[in-house]
């Protein structure tokens, strides 16, 4: 039987098919350099508490180091007894330097290792993707200044509802997007707590200090209750939900995009470097990038749900079902990562057909509520001026006109109160004018929108720590 670093009380190898489900080193090597900041953190504090000598610990430094570098230049390949990146690591260290590498592992459980390792992993993970939703946020509001006299139609059930401008409708996904990086700040602050010291669930026999394992690896706070730290997958479940925020939100922009495009709409001409074509209709230009990332959403959705149905059932402590939450996370991070790359380009290298989206605006009666509301402040019942506005809309779909083009005495006809006033108020661009509250599509309010985003983007532009808490130890 080929030895293990844990077989000491077994007397039979493993079956072949169990270590096929067992091992998982294809999916937690990307872990690899976390792990070993991890190690030489839980190195320093066995130092400290003198479990090694000076001497071991600038080997195991030295060893890790190495190791690290070969890491970065993809130079090593895992061996079939490596079943996952901490007894990799442990091999390859115990190789280059001897007993002292068969010392690193005291005092410490691989459950209270890769708790710490992931996080490491995900405190990085989330300045990515945070630096990646600043640039997009960022596209979308340069988007919108440009884009601020563009009308088009506001649709409801995808049927035109009211005139809005372009600008409005770009920085209404510019406030989704600021609302997801505040979240994502948010559960980074909950993520920012170390485990290491905890042990396999109780602790450690060793008078090993927690607070130094929290400053050197850079940690806000320590995860004080042991078994809680262990068995806490709350931050992966954080992590999967801020992907699916973003990725959801997307996914909805990306379909307004995927329905623009069509030639029932015009309103927009994807760039050929975010388009595929047909292998057998020659003329096809498919928006196949938007629609990728829409199945990708319904994907990062399923992660979320694998995770809890992981999780829902287990007994407290360390089970080795959590082992499945790497690949659950690696991929969301990948999907993620990808995604939020690839939407500023799309935003940025896409035509927007202005006339399109005005000339969609023509017979669409989506200025009868503001005909409607002007004839209120005139002193007419809601009920009445609704009504009014229906038989006039009636009228101008008979005619062939729009509500501004029928005869001021015909609108008399159905309210005295009509004035030319009145019948001009319907022209699109004036409804638009008309909005009177906070955060409308007003102009006004738009430029106040970008303002307020513009003000927003720059006070996270320098020096912004995500997470950042006071440095004096906390227990959480």
């Amino acid at each position: 039987m080929k030895k293990t670093m844990w077989g000491g009380r077994f007397k039979e190898a493993q079956h072949d098919y169990f270590k096929t489900i067992n091992d998982s080193i294809d999916d937690d090597k990307f872990l690899a350099i976390w792990d070993i900041k991890t190690s030489l953190a839980h190195a320093k504090c066995l130092l400290e508490a003198e479990i090694i000598d000076q001497s071991a610990y600038q080997s195991i430094v030295s060893g890790l180091n190495e190791i690290s570098v070969q890491f970065a230049t993809n130079s090593l390949q895992p061996q079939p007894c490596d079943e996952d990146i901490h007894m990799w690591i442990e091999r390859l260290l115990t190789e280059k330097i001897g007993t002292a590498g068969k010392k690193l592992h005291t005092g410490r459980s691989r459950n209270d290792q890769v708790a710490t390792t992931i996080k490491l992993w995900l405190k990085d993970a989330y300045g990515e993707h945070l630096k990646q939703l600043k640039a997009l946020i960022e596209a979308l509001v340069k988007l919108s200044k440009e884009q601020i006299d563009t009308l088009m139609p506001g649709c409801t059930h995808l049927q035109i509802a009211q005139p809005i401008s372009f600008a409005f409708y770009l920085t209404g996904y510019a406030y989704k997007l600021k609302r997801d990086y505040q979240k994502g700040c948010e559960l980074f602050a909950h993520l920012d707590t170390c485990p290491l010291g905890s042990g396999a669930l109780a602790g450690s026999n060793y008078p090993l200090s927690r607070e130094l394992s929290q400053s050197e690896l850079g940690f806000a706070n320590i995860c004080y209750h042991a078994m809680d730290a262990i068995s806490d997958r709350d931050y992966i479940a954080d992590y999967l939900y801020f992907g699916n925020l973003i990725v959801t939100h997307l996914s909805q922009m990306s379909e307004d995009f995927i329905i623009w495009q069509s030639p029932n709409y015009k309103y927009i001409t994807l760039s050929d470097a975010f388009t595929s074509g047909s292998s057998l209709m020659p003329q096809k230009k498919n928006p196949d990038a938007l629609e990728l990332i829409r199945g990708k959403a319904a994907v990062m959705n399923s992660r979320l749900n694998g995770m809890f149905s992981i999780v829902k059932g287990l007994p407290m402590s360390y089970n080795k079902d959590l082992q499945e939450d790497k690949r659950l996370v690696y991929s969301a991070y990948q999907d993620l990562t990808n995604i939020l790359a690839i939407m500023p380009h799309i935003i940025e290298t896409t035509h927007y057909h202005a006339d399109a989206m005005k000339a969609a605006l023509k017979h669409s009666y989506s200025n009868a509520t503001s005909l409607a509301d002007t004839l209120v402040m005139k002193g007419v019942p809601f009920r009445e001026a609704h009504h009014i506005a229906g038989q006039l809309v009636a009228k101008a779909i008979e005619e062939g006109k729009e509500l501004y083009e029928l005869d001021l005495a015909e609108l008399k006809i159905y309210c005295p109160s009509i004035d030319e006033h009145i019948r001009q108020s319907t022209q699109y661009y004036k409804t638009i004018e008309n909005k009177k509250t906070l955060g409308s599509t007003n102009k006004k309010d738009v430029l106040f929108m970008i303002e307020d985003l513009d003000k927003w983007l720059k006070s996270i532009e320098k020096d912004h720590v995500i997470g950042k808490q006071d440095k004096q130890l906390t227990m959480v």
